[in-house]
């Protein structure tokens, strides 16, 4: 019994370390294995088009219906952008316990309080990008950060997304 016991962690212990790459506009949606083997899902070569679908949980889309699966069986999700206009990125993908990356690879976030503090900057990483919508703003003290750790703002200019 101990045997088994012992192979079912062990199982586990490899799935929290491992990953499965995709690509957004090729994989098999039928299938759930990815999501038994792997706790991470990152997605390459995602548009925004795409990342519009999953923010507004378009269940039409079997890319999307496979992902919020992938969700049900404890996995997280990191897309990468195949786009470098930013502003397009949709402000409700960030309402999801999803990671969004750029192309070159930057994580991408976004707040929803109308002033971004000191207390928000500081604990995002170096390079990072922020991604404003046209009503936010910072406080000084979260410029400084902003400026200290070289984290690339986005204001958008309208309602694209």
């Amino acid at each position: 019994m101990e045997e088994i016991i012992q192979k079912v962690v062990d199982w586990l212990i490899k799935r929290e370390k491992s990953t499965v790459i995709v690509s957004a506009d090729a994989v098999d949606t039928d299938s759930i294995k990815p999501f038994l083997s792997n706790k991470f899902v990152y997605v390459k070569n995602c548009d925004c088009f795409f990342l519009t679908n999953f923010a507004r949980k378009n269940e039409s889309d079997p890319f999307v219906r496979w992902l919020f699966r992938s969700l049900d069986y404890g996995c997280e999700l990191r897309f990468q952008c195949s786009f470098s206009d930013l502003t397009l990125i949709p402000e409700e993908i960030f309402h999801y316990n999803v990671e969004v990356y750029t192309a070159t690879e930057k994580p991408c976030y976004a707040f929803s309080n109308r002033y971004i503090t000191y207390k928000q900057v500081a604990v995002l990483p170096n390079h990072a990008v922020l991604i404003l919508s046209m009503k936010q703003n910072f406080t000084l003290l979260a410029q400084e950060i902003i400026q200290e750790k070289q984290i690339t703002v986005c204001k958008r200019s309208g309602s694209q997304c």
